[in-house]
């Protein structure tokens, strides 16, 4: 069986996964990357140690990627120290912060599954989603043996890119888009604020130079609707990441 795609006029192509395998490769011969978060954090620190990874203006953090490394390595061994173990099960509630990215680089490095919980989550929602991921032994959670840490995702970027990251880490937008793009490519990626403001976004692209921007088609029509939106210098953008939605005409 094969699925069909439609794009430019011509149809393309690209075969369902076949020998149960979850993902598809699509017309590419670039193969998906088989590497643990930990091992890109690694590479990445070794290869270009000195480079700027992590960026967070409103909590004055500003990291290179040996820097970064070295933070993850103290709160992984932090994690084990304190009686938690592969397989285990870690709640991350929260807006975008330092605290988020290093708990996410974290628990992978130590193989704790990481649960990403949205932070505007209610009283009621978040006691159901702890009760949801509350491992128990034999409850139908995945044995500990055969939890690996997460896998990260292969994408073609310049070693010069900034992303600028208002999207919430939570989301996959921000976690993978952003966080492991960075570790795979050795991007900077810098978080202007901790839940969406379009201001705060303009200034991180104007003041820290960014590159690409990240986000939903609402958050980037707020961006562009900002009132003092010409007064900001932003000739170093060449392009931007928008999901989980289909963006409208008038931002493609």
């Amino acid at each position: 069986m094969e699925t069909y795609l439609r794009s430019a006029g011509a149809d393309r192509t690209v075969p369902l996964p076949v020998g149960g395998l979850s993902y598809i490769q699509g017309l590419t011969r670039q193969r998906l990357i088989n590497k643990t978060v930990g091992q890109c954090l690694e590479a990445i620190a070794q290869r270009v140690p000195d480079r700027e990874a992590l960026v967070v203006p409103q909590e004055n953090i500003r990291l290179t990627f040996a820097q970064l490394k070295e933070e993850v390595d103290k709160a992984a061994s932090g994690l084990l120290s304190i009686g938690l173990r592969k397989g285990d099960r870690l709640g991350m509630w929260g807006p975008n912060s330092f605290a988020w990215v290093l708990m996410q680089l974290a628990t992978a490095q130590a193989g704790i599954i990481l649960v990403s919980v949205n932070p505007a989550y209610q009283a009621m929602e978040l006691e159901y989603a702890l009760k949801k991921v509350e491992p128990a032994p034999g409850g139908g959670g995945w044995p500990a043996s055969q939890v690996e840490p997460a896998s990260c995702l292969h994408f073609q970027t310049s070693e010069d890119l900034r992303i600028i990251l208002p999207s919430p880490l939570y989301h996959c937008l921000g976690s993978v888009g952003g966080t492991m793009v960075s570790l795979m490519y050795g991007a900077t990626l810098i978080l202007p604020c901790p839940t969406f403001d379009g201001k705060k976004a303009l200034e991180a692209i104007s003041k820290e130079r960014g590159t690409i921007l990240y986000g939903t088609p609402t958050m980037f029509v707020d961006i562009l609707n900002q009132p003092d939106f010409s007064s900001y210098d932003i000739s170093s953008m060449c392009g931007g990441g928008v999901g989980p939605r289909v963006a409208e005409p008038g931002l493609t």
